[in-house]
């Protein structure tokens, strides 16, 4: 939508706006407060009839141009302290781009006498004029703002997905290779060799790993597009664990899956995965021993994806920071426990993206329990 209270608020005219089909003064120059007897926080967010003497006279006029039977009104009104000003309202139609049938309402107030209802050519049909010329190249300037902005985002959007494949197909080829020497084919590797292979598909792993996560965290945060569609979110939560089960049984850690009866949402099923995704990765890494769980329960109007581990927990007075990118619940820039910081980062930004919150509970030594809710309709 189409914003004019840059133009509004700056312009040295008493001018005001309301937006269509509300009463209240979304924005006003300094000049239009001054002339109306107001302070400019006593005005704005406040119905425009209230500024005057006479409130049904100013709300008449606002029905008669939004009906269409007049397209500006002209005359004096009483301000609460007794004096007059004549106040100029005027339709402005097709400031929003998504709805050209609505009609913003513009007000110019002029001290009494200073201008007449005026002629064609006059003093103040001219000044309507200007304004209105002023917020037409206003909205055209948003609009092409905007148009610009989502040729950005597209372009990105293609660029990472070039980009996640241009890496990831070497890599792949590498651990795939790796894997085939490692089974011993087309010959079995004396011993020196198998370490050497094992240590090259680690590596590649790793740096696969790293290029994952870098691409993760720039679709998070250019790829502003939300895909509803209807799934059984029940169904993708084992999906999700069976992802990671593999990782938790290396390190000895036992994963449990609670997700009930099928559930229908309507949301990103990517997104919702990916958080998911990414708060069991985190929840294996900071779990020394003991058990990762995974649970889906829901409400009428939400369902929510919990979390819980036997890790270490995270201190009090960094739980507050640990969605930040870039940071480890060590506390510091510098981690041990490898990644780059950002899968919580990454689940906050997707969270917020579908309307949700997360919350966290946890002790140092004790664990940690993340919990998502988000809406079951978009």
């Amino acid at each position: 939508m189409v914003d004019p209270t840059r133009f509004i608020t700056s312009a040295p005219v008493p001018l005001a706006f309301l937006r269509a089909d509300a009463q209240d003064v979304e924005s006003a120059s300094e000049a239009f407060a001054e002339l109306v007897g107001r302070p400019l926080g006593q005005v704005t967010g406040r119905p425009l009839a209230e500024l005057f003497a006479d409130p049904e006279a100013v709300r008449e006029r606002i029905a008669t141009l939004r009906a269409g039977d007049q397209d500006t009104i002209a005359g004096p009104l009483t301000r609460a302290d007794g004096d007059t000003v004549i106040l100029t309202t005027w339709r402005i139609p097709g400031t929003d781009p998504d709805d050209r049938g609505a009609v913003d309402i513009g007000v110019l107030a002029t001290a009494g006498g200073d201008l007449g209802p005026g002629e064609p050519g006059g003093p103040l049909t001219e000044t309507l004029r200007e304004v209105n010329e002023a917020l037409l190249v206003a909205a055209l300037q948003e609009q092409a703002h905007a148009e610009e902005a989502r040729s950005e985002s597209e372009a990105k959007s293609v660029f990472l997905a070039s980009v996640s494949h241009e890496l990831r197909t070497p890599l792949n080829s590498i651990i795939g290779y790796s894997d085939l020497l490692d089974a011993g084919v087309p010959t079995p590797l004396p011993e020196t060799l198998e370490t050497y292979v094992n240590r090259i598909r680690s590596a590649a792993q790793h740096l696969l790993a790293l290029i994952e996560q870098i691409i993760e965290a720039s679709r998070a945060e250019f790829d502003e597009r939300v895909d509803a569609e209807t799934f059984d979110v029940a169904a993708l939560v084992p999906e999700v664990a069976d992802l990671v089960g593999g990782r938790a049984r290396e390190a000895g850690i036992r994963l449990e899956v609670s997700a009930g009866e099928p559930l229908e949402v309507e949301s990103d099923r990517r997104k919702v995965r990916q958080i998911l995704l990414n708060l069991l990765v985190n929840a294996i890494k900071f779990t020394p021993e003991g058990r990762v769980r995974v649970a889906l329960e829901h409400t009428d109007e939400t369902f929510s994806l919990q979390v819980s581990d036997t890790g270490v927990g995270i201190e009090p007075d960094v739980q507050d920071q640990i969605f930040r990118r870039f940071w480890q619940a060590e506390g510091t820039p510098v981690r041990t426990n490898g990644g780059m910081g950002i899968g919580l980062w990454v689940v906050r930004t997707l969270v917020d993206a579908l309307g949700g919150s997360i919350s966290l509970d946890s002790e140092p030594g004790a664990g940690s329990t993340f919990e998502v809710s988000l809406p079951r309709r978009l």
